[in-house]
């Protein structure tokens, strides 16, 4: 099984679940000389280029996001992932060193929580499907089939850059296409697209990939830059390691 989303696909649209109208730009249809599988391969070894990754039995990163607010301060917060082999998975957000929010994903059910308010809510449905999605694409053996209903390669070119461009369909209705931009010299995504329903409302989604750097073997985005509903936000990877050591507490609940 090909490994193919990876730590730089998670860690870009890791930020649709953390915060925060995407530009439109004209995007000049051009031949491709690949086919989706062998563009697969090539971004699986420009992204693990020692196989670390796809071996990994846990993982712990942070990341440093900070979002821009109209007349005021940009909004600082700390997120922490773990994620344990197969399929289990958890989200906090930290203000001021203090936990603020929660996901966790224990491979059968899911939960958010509160921790100001000291609650939690265990989800179901629609939303449940929605965090495993985002726990799958955490996972070292993510691929495409396994996330997206379905996945075509065209290329294109912006602003005189080459691209390979994924377009994925979600199994939800009410999710637009996804749309991956690889590289076409490096093989490393450099940017994501989509539209999502939120309640009555069309949210666009952009987040870009500015900076990568070589953390524990794996090629990390360690700077991210996205824009939804207007509102910018920049992410900084401070922390990547593999084969962490992780409490199976770390999976359940809190006990408020």
């Amino acid at each position: 099984m090909k490994k193919l989303l990876g730590p730089a696909c998670f860690a870009a649209l890791l930020a649709l679940f953390a915060a925060g109208c995407a530009t439109t730009e004209v995007e000049e249809p051009i031949p491709v000389d690949i086919t989706l599988e062998e563009l697969q391969s090539k971004m699986t070894r420009a992204m693990d280029p020692t196989g670390r990754y796809a071996k990994a039995k846990t993982y712990t990163m942070q990341q440093t996001t900070s979002t821009e607010r109209f007349l005021d301060d940009p909004e600082v917060q700390r997120v922490e992932v773990k994620f344990a082999r197969p399929d289990s998975f958890s989200l906090t957000t930290y203000e001021d060193n203090e936990p603020l929010s929660g996901m966790i994903d224990n491979g059968k059910n899911g939960w958010v929580a509160d921790y100001r308010r000291r609650k939690v809510v265990q989800l179901d449905g629609k939303q449940l499907e929605q965090l495993k999605m985002l726990s799958s694409i955490a996972s070292p053996d993510s691929t495409y089939r396994k996330i997206f209903a379905s996945a075509e390669l065209s290329g294109c070119r912006i602003d005189g850059k080459d691209y390979y461009k994924i377009t994925c369909l979600h199994r939800e209705p009410d999710q637009g296409p996804t749309e991956i931009y690889v590289d076409r010299e490096e093989f490393l995504p450099r940017r994501w697209k989509t539209s999502f329903k939120a309640g009555n409302n069309r949210v666009d989604y952009d987040s870009r990939i500015d900076k990568y750097s070589l953390r524990d073997g794996v090629m990390i985005p360690d700077e991210t830059t996205t824009v939804q509903n207007g509102h910018k936000q920049t992410t900084t990877v401070t922390y990547y390691r593999l084969n962490t050591a992780i409490s199976p507490r770390t999976f359940r609940p809190p006990l408020f």
